[in-house]
């Protein structure tokens, strides 16, 4: 269903051209980073860069901190439950419907909310990034951190998008450039996205198979 409506949002968002601009996007550098009168992009002594840098990762942490409140009450407990196996969870009075929409919620409003800062911070936003593969890239960021941690989602996010970022930059390098094109007409055999696509979905059926609990339960043993 989740796949589904994936599909059916990325069409829609492409062909709504007056709300979305379709595929060529929406300027968003009217956006402001600001809590009142703070605006963040504007501090004395700071760059905008900086300044971010701070607020963003402040938001991660004050976000972090909110679901780890959820997992440890009852609607949480019940949502891991779930999780695990909605049988069980059922045979014990979880009403495991509105456990699933709850966690959807959650998550969705988690997700709208981080859309909007990264609209913000890259002054521009476009349906193109947020395809399919978008979603893959999420899940790998899960899976290869650590699928039942909160502290697994942000280091899988640092590595997946680091190592994407390190990949893009020595794509020239002496290293990878004797079998990496940044273009489809350059010299190499793989281009920089599909070989992102191609390390990253090894990781995710090697972790799946050897290490389900991800980099963080591969660290507790």
């Amino acid at each position: 269903i989740t796949l589904g409506l994936l599909v059916l949002g990325d069409y829609l968002f492409n062909e709504v051209t007056g709300l979305t601009g379709g595929e060529n996007g929406k300027d968003a550098a009217a956006a402001d980073f600001a809590l009142g009168p703070l605006n963040f992009e504007d501090l004395a002594g700071y760059t905008r860069d900086q300044t971010l840098f701070w607020a963003l990762w402040a938001l991660v942490a004050l976000v972090a901190w909110m679901a780890a409140n959820v997992a440890r009450r009852r609607p949480g407990r019940a949502m891991i439950a779930v999780r695990d196996g909605a049988r069980a969870a059922e045979a014990i009075g979880v009403d495991v419907r509105m456990a699933k929409i709850k966690v959807f919620t959650l998550a969705s409003a988690m997700g709208a909310f981080c859309g909007v800062l990264y609209a913000g911070l890259q002054q521009y936003i476009t349906p193109v990034d947020f395809d399919i593969f978008a979603s893959i890239l999420f899940a790998a960021m899960i899976i290869i951190g650590g699928v039942d941690r909160i502290s697994g989602a942000i280091l899988g996010a640092l590595i997946v998008w680091g190592g994407q970022q390190w990949v893009s930059e020595q794509a020239d390098s002496s290293l990878l450039s004797s079998f990496l094109k940044t273009t489809d007409g350059d010299d190499g055999l793989i281009t920089v996205g599909a070989f992102n696509q191609l390390v990253f979905g090894l990781l995710i059926v090697l972790i799946l198979t050897f290490e389900p609990q991800g980099l963080l339960g591969l660290w507790d043993r």
